[in-house]
């Protein structure tokens, strides 16, 4: 039988011995999702209330650069979105969970400036962006490991961002 404890922010798992009557073995697999789910209750718990957060229909300035035809000089450019459309141009590249680097270098810049040459983004204005999202609950960033054994941030999309995807980039029937 397997226990958990929550006291404050911790989570306490304790095994006790199994009934000897007792002949299946443990399914590790709902053991897994009741932790995960304890631990997002506790999360949504501790998560601080933040008052008149924007809405996704509220209106975001981004600022960025980008570079002429022939690579010459960079010229500055700007775009206005809400953050229902910001949100919708990067959500499906979070579905491949992509490294905070490759976000800030490529998928967030060519996404909300798409058609222009080698465009980069504000860094402030990039992490205006991913901050606001976390606190929408559309996206999670999570340091964790990576392939080749070092640590990096990595996106991903909650259960809240999937469904907004479906419901923004979904195809609906004329």
């Amino acid at each position: 039988m397997i226990t958990i404890i929550s006291v404050g922010l911790g989570i306490y798992v304790y095994r006790v011995r199994r009934n000897k009557e007792s002949r299946s073995r443990p399914d590790l697999g709902s053991y897994n999702q009741q932790l995960h789910q304890e631990l997002e209750r506790l999360r949504a718990q501790s998560a601080p209330k933040i008052l008149d957060l924007a809405g996704l229909d509220e209106n975001i300035k981004i600022s960025g650069t980008y570079y002429d035809r022939q690579y010459r000089y960079k010229k500055e450019m700007s775009k206005t979105l809400t953050w229902k459309q910001t949100f919708s141009l990067i959500a499906p590249f979070l579905l491949e969970h992509p490294n905070d680097t490759k976000m800030k270098a490529n998928i967030v810049p060519n996404a909300i400036f798409s058609g222009h040459y080698g465009p980069s983004i504000n860094s402030q204005d990039y992490e205006t962006i991913k901050v606001h999202l976390m606190a929408l609950k559309l996206i999670s960033v999570d340091y964790t490991p990576t392939t080749n054994g070092g640590m990096a941030l990595f996106w991903s999309l909650t259960q809240n961002g999937q469904a907004l995807l479906m419901e923004l980039r979904s195809v609906k029937k004329p």
